[in-house]
């Protein structure tokens, strides 16, 4: 559950789906993917990030970059993103700065 602002709450489920929610929990928008929704980040910039893994095509995880709704505004592509083993199930960014992607193993993200 990431809270983007007052009154915009962004929710993965297990079955793939990012919701938005009001305040009072009241569903806003429902954007259904293809794969599964593991992990929401908000990073210290207030970009949105999505982990998630079980694409159709390869299996791997992917990162996407979301809008405030909950849609996707661009898939993240960087070189070390085609090198993920496995699903991706969790981002965090340390106090520094600096952004790490879990799944199979630790993966360091440029902040970039």
């Amino acid at each position: 559950m990431l809270k983007v602002s007052e009154n915009n709450i962004l929710i993965s489920s297990a079955n793939g789906r990012v919701y938005q929610l009001n305040n009072q929990g009241i569903i806003q928008n429902n954007w259904v993917k293809n794969f599964r929704i593991y992990d929401l980040l908000k990073l210290q910039d207030d970009t949105i990030l999505a982990a998630h893994g079980e694409t159709v095509n390869n299996n791997l995880g992917e990162v996407y970059q979301l809008n405030d709704d909950g849609s996707v505004k661009l898939k993240v592509d960087q070189s070390l993103t085609k090198n993920f083993t496995d699903q991706v199930t969790m981002l965090i960014q340390a106090n520094n700065g600096q952004i790490f992607a879990f799944g199979d193993k630790i993966y360091e993200l440029s902040n970039h």
